[in-house]
Parts: C-alpha cells; structure tokens; sequence
C-alpha cells in the first residue's frame, strides 16, 4: 500500500513532463473553420478551437490566432485552468461559441484581404522608426510590440520579429510572452503628415528551427541574452529574444506541476498549515508564481531562474527541486513569520538588544563583505546615517527593527524586555558585534528570501533598479532607489511583488551561480536529484550559502545555524511538490510511529476487524500528520 501511494508523486510528474511533449506537435490549421474568432473569449492567451471536444487548442495576440493549432494526445483535452493539457476526467471543456458549427467555410482570399485591410487601417500617418540621433531598441509603430528594429544616430537597422506567442518588451529590451508584456501605445500622428509610408513588413518571417548545441545541452544554466542593439546579420528576420522553444515548455511543465498542488502548497507553506481562505495575506501563490514566471522570463545580467532543460533526463525535476529549495528557504526566513523584514531573534548575554538590526548571527549589515564576493563590494550603498525607518509590525513580542540617528536615541539602544514588554534602557545593549545604537543600521534582512546588508540592496539597485535605469540599462523598477529607500522592497504601492522578486533575485545572483572551489550549486543539484534524493548534505550546503554566505556552515564562529530546520522545510516541500523522497531519519521515524500505533491497538482487546479498520484509518492519515507535524511553530 506505501508503495501504491509513494508512486503518485512521480505519477503527477510523469503527466506534467508529458505536457512538454505535447505543446510542440503542431497541425496546419484547417481553413474550413466555422465563421467565428475562438479568440474572442481570450484575446490574449490560449483558447479551444471550436468544434473539437476541446482536443485543440490555437495561441492567440490582440484578438487573433498566432501559430498553428496545438493537438492534445489521446485522453487528454485542454484545461484552460493550467493552460495545457490535461486529462479528461479532471479538466472541463467549456462549450463552443454561438454559432461555431465548424460547417462554414470561409474564403482564405477574402480573409486575407480583410487582414491585409485592417493593418492598412491602423496606419494612419509616416511614422519614423527612430528618432533624430537616437540610438538604441524601440518598437515599430503598429506592430502590437510584435516587431523592433535598432538605431544609430537616429537610422534604423533591419526590423526584426518576434515569435508567435511574444511580444517585443521595451523594459528587458528583449522578446518575452504576452503576460509579461507591456506594450507601450503607438506614437500620435502629426496632422500635417499624409499617409504614404507604413513602417510596417507586410510579409510573414520564417522562424528559424530551433537547435540546441552541444555547449548548451552540457551547460544547466540559462542561455545568454544577445546583445539587443545588434541587428540580425541575415536580413533581419532572427528573433533576439531570450525565451526559447524549451523555456517556454518548462514553463508550462511548472505551472502544470504547481498548479495541480496549489492548495496544499498554499495552505501548508503561505498559511502555516491553517485553511486557505479568501483573505489577503502577506505572501500569496499567484504573487509567488507571477514572480516566478518574471524571473524565469527576464534575463538578469543574462542570468534567469533556472529550471532545467528538456533535453536533460530528469531536467524538469531538477527545475522543480530548485523551486522547493528556494521555497524551504523562504518559508524559514519569512513567510513562517507573516512578515516582509526580518525578525530580531537573537539572544546575546541572555537579553534580546534593539541593535540586532545592525546585524544578526555573526553578520555585520554595514560591512560592504557581508553577503557579497570581493568583486561584488563595489555595488554597495553608501551609508546614510539619518536615515529613519521602521519595520513593518506583526507583533509586540519582539518589536519591529527600526533605525535612527544617535541623537534620537540619546545615543544608545537597550533591549527587549519580555515582562514590561517594553525598551530597557538601564544602559547600552550591544549586538554580536559591539554596536549599541541603531544609527546607519536600516539594512536588517527584507524580502521573502531576505536580502541583508549594504552589499545586498546595491546589487538590488545595481541590477533591478533606479542605478540600472540612470545607466541605460534594463531595469524592472527604474523608479526605485534601493540605496535610498531599501524599504521599498516590502511596502512599495506600485510593485507589491518586489518581495518575491527581490528574493527571487538573490537566489539567481548568490544561490545559483555560487562556485566556490570544488562546490557548483547547479552541479550539486543535478547530482541530488539523479543519486535519488538521498544526499542530504546538499540542502546544508545551500543553506549556508544563504544564511552565511558559504557552503560549509558554520563559517561564523559562534554564529546561530538553522540548518535542521531549514532541512525539514525542504523535505516537507518537496513532499508537498508529489516527489518521491529518501530520507532514513524520517521514514525511520514513521516507522516508529507505525510500530506504536499497531502495538497500542493490539493491546486494546479490539476485534481483529476493527483493529483492521482502525489502522488503515491511520495509515490514510499518517502524510498529512507528519506534514503538519513538521510545520515550525
């Protein structure tokens, strides 16, 4: 029966990986269609053909179908609840459209004369592509983002294309997917212009076949952004896009996999094991994997969120494994807190002091080094030493971190006194590290995976924002002054996701890229997930690498390490994910429990039936028992 039971997690993984195999097998789509746009229901997405039983699907932009039908293999049909296929007994098909009987036929000339019509009609006026000196990527006009060309000194380059189901994104200057897309209006038309130019390419590019080289089949990490101000060398007609064919499928395997978890996940990891209800709470799963999809999609210093290849083996899963350690890691530092900035914890000389938000755990926040290789310290923001701010509130016991100039505190800080629930300022308080007032100290740990230290918040506005705008450099929040305003990741109106991204960021830029010595984090992982999940040395590796900074915890003496905790996260993470695990201590333990419970019934002077009855009651029971039983109080 454990078994039977254990052998559904790679069940579910089995179907998801199917999906991979599905999304490419095209079929030319049939002129003979019923006289209706199945994108009407979903300008911009995927929808049901019509007259299918929902076997089909066809990709749609702005209102139109893009590429060609896509065609779900047997007994499966298309769910647009995870926008892939799935099997028939778990997805619903939506009914056709009035009056798509798919017995009309429409005629393919008039159709292409009314397309041809309908662009001459968005063309009102002789547009520039670039403007005078200009130089850089913009959008042609009219295109829906579908097409950008280059400028030098105010003359365009060859305008490319984007492929079918993108769109060209003026903010990561490269193509990405519509969702993450958004496409700026056309510029007005001067009224003494008259209309006899359209920048427009009225014929249809040709893809070019996607191929995989030999370089990256062996290299797990994402492929690199070309430069976007290089015009195609072939007649301009090569996309330069980071997504590709393979990414793309990795993202549907995911959302697949996430999706059909999604209450467990949420209830078990953002609700710390309570209901899920509709309120709003500070982490959510559709801001979880709205950031993911970002940062899966959005090649950061040609660097992205790495899930795997379909032409590895066991690719997807080493994908999934990556998002369950990241998850296990956040949970630890926030999401099992309810709060964005971290949380003063810990203990020296037997008090908690307020000046633990200068540093905690052996970590210094004001040191340039902390958390940072030695070519990485430049990025660092300078100190602002009147700085005020206050962490946001989810409790008195300890109070938020806060920081302010000596002068506010009379020059010193004490500590938490529990009983009062009150400052005790009898005297100064010093940290792990000396310090005893809060001055300059406003750099203590924010974000879902917290991002600590001066170091820190300038990669964050080196790389996502307002120093990365002011140099010409793609930027996800050009607004945003993380050096200035390092609050912003967790309470900004305009972006509430940045805690997610932010942390997301850290994990590319420290986790994923880490090679130190002999130790590849990508390497690691790979050989995690092929040797069966047994290794367990690999999550307190990574842990360390997050909490300290390297790979073999403890590399701060007398520093506090988590690392069972965060273990236990991430076990239970990847069970929540359906995969199957090899963990001696805990199946030795649930063996124990096993052995208990059958002993007791056999005591109880039951009848046999019974007893039977009881015990299989309990061993249906027993997972989400243990889940619970490992969630952190």
């Amino acid at each position: 029966m454990r078994k039977k039971c254990r052998g559904i997690g790679y069940q579910k993984i089995n179907i998801a990986l199917s999906i991979s195999t599905l999304l490419l097998n095209n079929n030319n789509i049939v002129s003979t269609r019923a006289q209706c746009n199945p994108c009407d229901s979903n300008p911009n997405g995927f929808v049901v053909v019509p007259s299918t039983g929902c076997t089909k699907y066809v990709s749609c932009q702005n209102g139109q179908a893009t590429g060609n039908e896509q065609t779900c293999n047997g007994g499966l049909i298309f769910d647009p609840n995870i926008k892939g296929c799935n099997w028939d007994y778990m997805a619903t098909c939506p009914p056709d459209p009035t009056g798509c009987d798919g017995n009309d036929t429409e005629d393919e000339e008039s159709k292409a004369e009314v397309g041809s019509s309908s662009k001459k009609e968005k063309v009102e006026c002789d547009l520039p592509l670039c403007a005078p000196g200009q130089t850089g990527t913009v959008v042609v006009p009219h295109t829906d983002c579908g097409q950008y060309v280059s400028c030098s000194n105010g003359v365009p380059g060859t305008p490319n294309f984007c492929s079918p189901g993108q769109a060209y994104s003026p903010q990561i200057q490269a193509c990405n997917i519509l969702s993450q897309v958004v496409c700026p209006p056309p510029p007005s038309c001067p009224p003494s212009v008259s209309p006899t130019y359209t920048p427009t390419i009225t014929k249809e590019p040709k893809s070019p076949e996607p191929t995989v080289t030999d370089e990256m089949a062996g290299d797990p990490l994402a492929p690199s952004l070309p430069s976007p101000s290089t015009s195609s060398q072939s007649g301009g007609n090569e996309t330069v896009s980071f997504i590709t064919p393979d990414l793309l499928q990795g993202v549907y395997v995911i959302d697949a996999h996430l999706d059909a978890n999604k209450i467990m996940i949420t209830r078990e990891l953002f609700n710390g094991g309570r209901p899920v209800t509709s309120t709003a709470s500070t982490f959510d799963y559709n801001s979880f994997k709205n950031s993911l999809h970002t940062m899966i999609t959005t090649p950061i210093d040609n660097k992205s969120f790495y899930i795997g290849s379909g032409q590895q083996t066991n690719g997807r899963v080493y994908g999934l494994v990556n998002i369950a350690a990241f998850l296990s890691q956040s949970v630890v530092d926030s999401i099992q807190h309810g709060s964005c900035d971290e949380i003063n914890k810990e203990v020296v000389n037997g008090v908690l002091p307020l000046s633990n938000a200068c540093g905690q755990n052996g970590l210094d926040y004001q040191e340039p080094s902390t958390l940072c290789l030695l070519d990485e310290e430049k990025y660092a923001c300078n100190i602002e030493w009147e700085m005020r701010a206050q962490a946001e509130t989810v409790g008195k016991n300890p109070p938020p971190f806060f920081c302010s100039s000596a002068k506010e505190t009379d020059g010193f800080t004490g500590y938490w006194d529990y009983v009062l629930e009150s400052e005790n300022r009898d005297g100064p308080t010093a940290n792990r590290n000396g310090k005893t007032d809060v001055q300059g100290c406003c750099w203590w740990g924010r974000g879902v995976l917290h991002s600590k230290g001066i170091c820190q918040y300038g990669k964050l506005n080196h790389f996502l924002g307002k120093k990365s705008a002011d140099e010409g450099r793609p930027s996800l929040f050009p607004d945003v002054d993380f050096c200035l305003e390092p609050w912003s990741v967790c309470s900004h109106e305009k972006y509430p996701d940045i805690k997610w991204i932010a942390g997301l960021f850290r994990w590319v830029m420290d986790v994923q890229t880490y090679r130190v010595e002999d130790y590849d984090y990508i390497d690691q992982l790979i050989r995690f997930v092929d040797g069966g999940f047994e290794d367990w040395s690999f999550i307190h590796r990574v842990s360390g690498i997050v909490t300290q900074g390297c790979h073999a915890p403890p590399c701060i003496q007398g520093a506090e390490f988590d690392g069972m905790l965060r273990k236990d996260m991430f076990v239970k993470t990847l069970q929540l994910f359906g995969l199957k695990i090899n963990d001696v201590s805990e199946n030795s333990r649930r063996g124990c429990f096993e052995n208990v419970m059958l002993h007791l019934l056999v005591k109880s002077g039951l009848p046999g039936s019974r007893q039977c009855l009881i015990l299989r009651y309990i061993l249906f029971a027993k997972l989400n028992f243990f889940v619970r039983l490992e969630t952190p109080l």
